[in-house]
């Protein structure tokens, strides 16, 4: 708040007044100089004005000043501002006064996270203002100014009311300079008088070469050193990527501000001050409005790059000092003699997402493919040298029917693209949709195809698309940054007290909604553009979201099963899969449409899968029932050969879905009631080593399958009497023997992505302990959790990717909601001794908590800081189903009561 603080005393009031004092006791300007003499060249960056009142009026007449306005800092500005106006008559002295003088304002460092600022305002006659006589008569004779010398100059200390701080001024020959910090000041004074301490202009003569046109008031002058300066200062991270890059690369700007609707932009051109090209004259490829479509929604900053420009050097490389030799040359001499580069587009796209992990952002780069497969396949034939090389073991999953591998190379797009994409510490890499996709982790990746198949990115955001609407793609480099989602990384990356400053005004900062960044060629005269579009934000309502019924579909019977949220192959659309109490199924329509309905003579007790059983790219449903698993086509008809039974009459009790490599050869891990294990393949042979697996007794929760990098396939089953089970593919144990994890289990178990063999298996067992085991079948931790009595239940509620979880402890009359770090989200008082949990993540705080109150048949809906998105609980029999809808930014909730099926939107 400081350096905010010290702005609010721009009000020029104060500045007049003892500038007035000193011109009519003293009548200087035996001599001129020009201001920027006085502006010491370690500046952050220069404002500079002619008409500094009406750029303070058009910047406050713009609509986003309503919710800028509400910060303390500001509002007392504008508040001083108006006084001073009243003081002056408003007969328009004020800006009489002003118009006409060279005014700047400069940034300063003044500490290792401190800055401030320095005014210099140059006149061109001694006459004495109209407005210096009148605030003059204002200033109370015990708080006149208190004079000291420095270097020969006469410098002026004055406390202005209501401020902590003195005002440092005085007069070198034309120019009034003033500060709040008395450092800036003298620095100011030395700087004009000595020849070792070079001033603004001197140190960045190009920023200086070109004029603003016709009728432009202000202008700015930056350069990237500076500016980078100022990012180390305020960032607690040592070693800031972005300040590296500012400081690394030698170029400038001067801007001049605009506006348009809602958005403020900094408009001008850059100017090199080395041998680096900002806005090289090569031409630049429009970016396909297509590639709008492979940027997820959960992207936090987004870079479009030229890789002609990466290529060729004419874009710096801001991490050369990371590419090791060794690597870059053994890299290139591989992929250019393959001819790889001819085989991708020339633009890049570079994705920071949203992510409560500050040490390694979440990381992924799309790089557009000229023929399907043919990159994708130069990468894998070069892991395959690799692997030979160095006797590994190949890194390869699958996920959406997209193969994955991993790269081992250190940082590989970094070394392929010349020090320009850091942030890969490893890298794994598919092709999707005509794009090479490289990710930092293979959980990014997943996530990211995730993104993709449920259409969330920025081509089905309406809000996003009307800003990259006007971003016509001839320009070699862009970056835009979605500032609610990277607000929370703004707050963990800075220090404490900057941190302090954007979290106590957090609600004003919401105001900002995208920033962006735009370098365009150097032919054009204006080749850069900074814009700060703002939105709702802060002045939306706050409270509980309205939720509206969308459609409500009645059964002759009450529903005893589901909502399952499933996709229409056809056209994309959501359906749902519900069963009554008589045990008949129906397939229905958003809007409530019947796609068909089925008889059966049991419940469905499994998650229903959706698979390409004809490998056809049309889909069908797999689910179970306690007497065999069903599978239906889209038109209500049985596959062949189903219903499929276990041996013996067995009875049926947990079923999941396994596809190894995504190839569509489908196997089934099934459960029977005594807890024995199945594999199947889709046509219900039973496969070797499962004919069945005995085990140790009854599941707690689903059998399944994970793919770990460096481990291999693991099936994994947990029982309710407090053993896991790790076994292979062919149903022998990789541990010899059951792990023993407690007395007994009744909840799920869930998994932290640590990176191959590091991952672990996490569950809570009856005694409250949290108790995690890794692929190599080690117990890695145990902690016991509160609790406060015998009847306390604990709950482990995995996401709907099953990707993440949380902890939740159940007592008689609250609910406790913990991370996976056992760190407690939120509380909340509930009375029932039957509730049922679901977690649904769309995105960094994107999140819906439901608990669903069986007893009274009530559902409530939070986010994980424990507000509820509803101000009432909605009826609901049981589960429900939530999806998101980026292009409406809305939730799609689905829910079952007595005989409806009830869908709701929920905007965000």
């Amino acid at each position: 708040m400081r350096n905010l603080k010290r702005f609010l005393f721009l009000s020029l009031a104060l500045l007049l007044g003892t500038a007035g004092f000193l011109f009519w006791k003293n009548g200087f300007f035996y001599s001129k100089i020009d201001p920027y003499r006085l502006i010491p060249g370690n500046s952050v960056f220069v404002f500079e004005t002619r008409e500094v009142v009406r750029e303070w009026n058009q910047f406050v007449s713009q609509p986003f000043w309503k919710g800028l306005s509400d910060i303390p800092v500001l509002k007392s500005l504008e508040s001083q501002l108006l006084r001073m106006d009243s003081l002056a008559g408003k007969a328009g002295v004020l800006e009489r006064t002003w118009r006409g003088k060279q005014f700047l304002v400069s940034l300063h460092p003044t500490g290792k996270e401190e800055f401030d600022f320095l005014f210099a305002v140059g006149f061109e006659d001694k006459g004495v203002p109209e407005l210096v006589r009148l605030l003059e008569s204002h200033i109370a004779p015990e708080n006149q100014p208190k004079s000291r010398n420095y270097s020969g100059v006469t410098l002026w200390e004055y406390q202005p009311e209501l401020s902590q701080r003195t005002l440092t001024y005085g007069f070198y020959k034309n120019v009034l300079v003033a500060s709040f910090t008395s450092f800036l000041t003298e620095d100011a004074i030395r700087t004009a008088k000595s020849g070792d301490h070079q001033d603004f202009k001197g140190t960045y003569p190009r920023l200086f070469q070109g004029k603003l046109s016709d009728g432009d008031v202000g202008q700015l002058r930056i350069a990237s050193n500076g500016l980078g300066r100022l990012i180390r200062g305020v960032s607690s991270m040592l070693g800031d990527e972005l300040a590296g890059d500012l400081e690394s690369i030698e170029f400038g700007a001067v801007l001049r501000p605009s506006y348009s609707e809602n958005t403020f932009s900094l408009i001008g051109s850059t100017v090199s001050f080395g041998s680096a090209i900002v806005g090289d004259p090569l031409n630049s490829a429009p970016l396909a409005s297509e590639a709008f479509n492979q940027i997820s929604n959960r992207t936090a900053v987004m870079r479009v790059l030229n890789t002609q420009h990466i290529l060729k050097g004419t874009m710096p490389a801001t991490r050369s000092h990371k590419v090791k030799s060794t690597v870059y040359a053994d890299v290139h001499r591989e992929f250019e003699h393959r001819d790889f580069f001819d085989g991708v587009s020339e633009q890049a796209i570079y994705m920071a997402l949203e992510s409560p992990n500050t040490e390694a952002l979440d990381r992924v780069l799309v790089l557009p493919v000229k023929k399907s497969g043919q990159s994708f396949q130069l990468i894998k034939d070069f892991v395959q040298v690799l692997l030979k090389q160095e006797n590994v073991q190949q890194e390869m999953d699958f996920h959406l029917g997209k193969e994955i591998i991993g790269i081992g190379v250190e940082a590989f797009p970094l070394h392929i693209y010349n020090g320009v994409f850091d942030g890969f510490t490893r890298t794994y890499v598919t092709e999707a949709n005509g794009y090479l996709v490289f990710a930092n982790s293979l959980r990014v990746l997943k996530n990211y195809l995730d993104d993709l198949y449920n259409d969330n990115t920025w081509g089905k955001s309406v809000s996003k698309m009307s800003f990259a609407n006007r971003f016509n793609g001839n320009i070699p480099f862009v970056q835009w940054v979605d500032f609610p989602k990277f607000y929370n990384q703004l707050v963990r990356s800075t220090t404490p007290n900057w941190s302090s400053v954007f979290q106590k005004h957090g609600a004003s900062f919401g105001t900002l909604s995208l920033f962006s960044f735009e370098v365009g060629t150097s032919k054009s005269l204006e080749n850069l553009q900074i814009s700060f579009q703002f939105g709702a934000g802060a002045n939306a309502p706050s409270g509980a979201s309205a939720l509206t019924l969308s459609s409500s579909t009645r059964f002759n019977f009450p529903l005893s099963f589901g909502p399952t949220a499933l996709r229409n192959f056809t056209d994309r659309s959501t359906e749902y899969l519900v069963q009554d109490e008589r045990n008949t199924i129906y397939l229905v329509g958003l809007e409530g449409n019947l796609v068909f309905s089925h008889e059966l003579d049991f419940p469905v007790i499994s998650e229903v899968f959706q698979i390409d059983f004809y490998k056809n790219e049309k889909l069908q449903l797999i689910f179970a029932c306690e007497d065999g698993l069903y599978g239906f086509d889209r038109l209500g008809n049985l596959l062949p050969g189903y219903p499929i039974a276990l041996p013996q009459g067995r009875r049926l009790a947990y079923m999941n879905l396994v596809d190894y490599e995504s190839n569509m050869e489908y196997r089934y891990f099934v459960a029977d009631e005594l807890g024995d294990l199945y594999l199947l393949d889709k046509e219900g042979r039973l496969l070797e080593g499962w004919a069945p697996k005995h085990t140790s007794g009854p599941l707690a929760d689903r059998p399944a399958h994970h793919r770990v990098l460096g481990v291999g396939d693991v099936m994994v089953s947990l029982h309710k009497n407090g053993s896991m089970e790790l076994l292979t593919r062919r149903g022998e144990s990789r541990t010899g023997h059951p792990l023993k994890l407690g007395d007994g289990v009744s909840t799920q178990y869930g998994m932290t992505d640590r990176g191959g063999s590091a991952s672990q298996l996490v569950t809570v067992n009856t005694s409250g302990e949290v108790v995690s085991v890794n692929f190599n079948g080690e117990l890695t931790y145990r902690s016991q959790l509160l609790r406060p009595d015998r009847e306390t239940s604990f709950h482990v509620v995995n996401n709907q990717q099953r990707d993440g979880f949380l902890i939740v402890l159940h007592e008689f009359n609250k609910i406790t909601v913990l991370n996976a770090n056992e760190s407690p989200l939120f509380e909340y008082p509930l009375l029932s001794d039957d509730l049922h949990f679901q977690w649904f993540s769309f995105g960094y705080e994107k999140d819906v908590f439901a608990v669903v109150d069986r007893v009274q048949e009530f559902c409530y809906l939070f986010d994980l800081k424990g507000d509820l998105l509803i101000a009432k609980p909605i009826e609901s029999t049981g589960p429900i189903s939530v999806t998101y809808s980026a292009l409406r930014n809305e939730y799609i909730i689905a829910l079952i009561y007595a005989n409806q099926l009830r869908t709701y939107k929920l905007p965000l």
